[in-house]
């Protein structure tokens, strides 16, 4: 017995003990109090689902069977609707006998709510929040749970579906929000990974836009099939009926939120055939043919989910002997983690379950929804749920078909398959000179709080060449330089890539801000184009080493240089550089023999689209994704509510800290292997043998002929 078990064992026959001598009843069973886990969830208001049914149903399940830890289970309501997700948590969070509390109920509350209960150590569980983000910002963190597979395992399954259907080409219309982000920033990754022809991606914001734009621009290209993934149901309807109106044969397949009797009422006979897809409860656990028998009509969504939340909780409470914490959430890791035999959901498989663990031995435990399997190594997410695709017939949803997810980790842990893998192609007949000097522009092109990590990306690449000898004299650094003295920097003067990591806003020399420049501004500073207005540029010359970092946001017309919000860039001037204007700016830049050897590193969504025309001699590019995927960020700070940095930029920034002499070649596949969500691109069609060129040669200033 390790020390920790040893303290976990006292500490709960101290409790014993207190609860004996204080209660008024002695020591019997009836003395002990009732352990409490609070509920926050919309009980009443439009987004209310009946969510007591299930778990008021799921507890007499628990205390019926003996209960855990020798105490009844007690729920503690908080209707979200009249208090709100921040206090409903506070409350709780102060509460000591709460142990532990399930909810909330969406994607936003959770990130409203999720640094209250970190920083208190008290262990949460949604049962209906499906947001790919979340696992990327709470993962591993311990004390966050969710009962319900992210959305991003959604995305696969209406691929897969498309993909059955035999469709060759997709376009996708998402909401432009929090539900829409997961669709948005998976669609490209998984359409390329399933051989399917992303045609366009389309963020739709209803209060904006009419929905007939949106379409029209959906189906420009003319695609086999569109994915409809908003979250109103309002929203869908005039999607599906501007959509026959513009293709009558187009193969609609729309998401779970719009399968509501909202869509049939908007539709009406139009309606008929409309299909799509929703989280259901596995078909032979027989959840839905018990809620019939009990209540006497069908599940609600996410009843089965929050119905396992409590079974999850309760488990973990058994094995924590009562105590929650650090202890529950060590015990809950248990508790998924075990590999003996399967139980069921309902009582007697509950009541099999709570024998085995207060036995000591782990059954591989199932609730309403199926196997609660759970990423192995950071837990937080399920790895499997069920899927039943729905058809409408005779204004009914039929669901007449079920699929379940399987994975080995979370979805939202999804690395670019080796299949997909570019094959380098070294032949190349470019022969630069000697190695003289090196020149650097790095430019983030984004402003605003919520595009932070676009500055922190550039910063860390800035502060790793002033390491590695360059003056400012020979970095040209392009930055909106508003974050550090925002109001909503907890850390002011301060910029961080990494949480935890080191102050990158030090003995930094911008040189131009943003706000003065456009894509034509950026461009002429590379080619060494100085005017009154741009007096400071790259002067390279044949013998330099130029290495160029841009990012930023990308879209279907290139990288958006002036975008003040990653969901809307009407607040401000934008400009695009377009993939014709950066390719002629670098061919010009060769025949004016103003470099070396380049190293072009493009961090944004669709920044493959940047390299389509850029075949220049002695150019190296490599882009964050292809030209219909998003880019993904990584390093959430909890308590700034902000993401730190980007996924393919953080590992970019590692090898060159780590491994600066790793080989461009080498440096791909890296990349490729290790940023998840997108497939990252190279492109060196003539640059020379990139296996014989090595980071430092273009981020040290140290000069030789390599």
């Amino acid at each position: 017995m390790n020390d920790r078990q040893t303290t976990t064992i006292s500490l709960i026959l101290l409790m014993n003990l207190l609860v004996c001598l204080l209660g008024a009843g002695g020591c019997s069973e009836e003395a002990k109090p009732s352990l409490k886990i609070g509920v926050m969830l919309p009980l009443s208001g439009p987004e209310s689902m009946q969510w007591e049914r299930s778990l008021n149903w799921a507890l007499e399940n628990v205390n019926e069977s003996g209960g855990v830890a020798g105490r009844n289970l007690e729920l503690v309501y908080t209707d979200t609707f009249v208090t709100g997700y921040e206090d409903a948590a506070q409350n709780f969070v102060n509460d000591p006998e709460i142990l532990g509390v399930i909810g909330p109920d969406t994607s936003d509350g959770v990130f409203e709510t999720a640094s209250i209960f970190l920083d208190a150590g008290k262990v949460f569980v949604t049962p209906s929040a499906t947001a790919a983000e979340i696992f990327r910002a709470f993962a591993g963190k311990g004390y966050f749970w969710r009962t319900v597979e992210s959305d991003t395992a959604q995305v696969k399954a209406l691929l897969l579906l498309i993909q059955e259907s035999d469709a060759e080409s997709i376009s996708l219309i998402s909401s432009n929000n929090r539900y829409g982000a997961t669709f948005f920033d998976w669609f490209g990754f998984f359409a390329t990974e399933l051989n399917l022809d992303a045609k366009n991606v389309i963020r739709y914001n209803s209060d904006l836009e009419s929905c007939d734009e949106a379409v029209e621009k959906a189906l420009s290209n003319q695609p086999d099939a569109l994915v409809v993934a908003v979250s109103e149901p309002e929203s869908a309807a005039c999607i599906v009926r501007q959509a026959r109106q513009f293709d009558p044969d187009i193969h609609l397949l729309l998401s779970d939120a719009a399968q509501t009797s909202s869509l049939l009422d908007e539709l009406g006979d139009e309606a008929e055939g409309v299909e799509g897809i929703r989280l259901a409860s596995h078909p032979e656990s027989g959840f839905v043919e018990a809620h019939l028998e009990r209540f006497g009509e069908r599940p609600a969504e996410y009843a089965a989910n929050s119905y396992d939340a409590l079974l999850l909780l309760a488990y973990g409470l058994e094995v924590s002997g009562g105590l929650g914490g650090g202890y529950l959430a060590e015990a809950m890791t248990r508790v998924v983690a075990g590999n003996g035999e399967v139980t069921s959901w309902g009582r007697d498989g509950v009541s099999e379950t709570l024998e085995r663990l207060r036995k000591g031995s782990f059954p591989d435990i199932s609730g309403s929804t199926g196997l609660l399997d759970y990423d192995e190594t950071v837990q937080t997410d399920l790895v499997s749920s069920t899927y039943a695709h729905w058809k409408v017939e005779n204004g009914e949803f039929v669901e007449d078909k079920w699929f379940t997810s399987g994975y080995d980790q979370s979805i939202d842990r999804s690395f670019a398959s080796h299949a997909k893998q570019q094959l380098l192609d070294n032949e190349s007949d470019y022969q630069p000179g000697d190695h003289t000097g090196s020149w650097a522009l790095i430019a983030a092109v984004s402003s605003g709080w919520t595009n932070y990590r676009h500055q922190a990306d550039a910063l860390a690449l800035y502060q790793i060449l002033k390491s590695n000898g360059f003056d400012d004299d020979h970095i040209l650094l392009i930055l909106a330089d508003d974050i550090a003295d925002s109001g909503k920097n907890l850390h002011p003067g301060e910029i961080y890539n990494e949480v935890g990591g080191e102050n990158l806003y030090h003995d930094v020399e911008v040189d131009y801000l943003l706000e003065n420049l456009t894509s034509f501004d950026i461009l002429h500073i590379l080619a060494g184009e100085s005017t009154e207005v741009l007096p400071t540029v790259v002067e390279s010359g044949p013998g330099d080493n130029l290495f160029i970092f841009f990012v930023g946001h990308g879209t279907d017309e290139g990288l958006k240089v002036g975008a003040t919000d990653h969901l809307d860039w009407n607040g401000g001037v934008v400009s695009n550089m377009t993939p014709k204007l950066l390719a002629e700016t670098l061919s010009k830049m060769y025949e004016q023999e103003r470099y070396r050897r380049v190293l072009l590193v493009v961090e944004s969504c669709h920044s493959g689209l940047m390299g389509q025309e850029v075949d220049t001699p002695g150019v190296v590019m490599f882009t964050s994704s292809n030209e219909t995927e998003n880019s993904i960020s990584t390093q959430y700070d909890v308590g700034m509510d902000t993401w730190l940095a980007d996924e393919f930029s953080y590992e970019f920034q590692k090898l060159c800290l780590n491994q600066p002499s790793t080989d461009l070649v080498a440096v791909y596949e890296s990349l490729y292997l290790h940023v998840y969500a997108s497939h990252v691109q190279i492109k060196a069609s003539d640059a020379g043998n990139i296996a014989t060129m090595s980071l430092d040669e273009f981020l040290s200033s140290t000069v030789g002929n390599r």
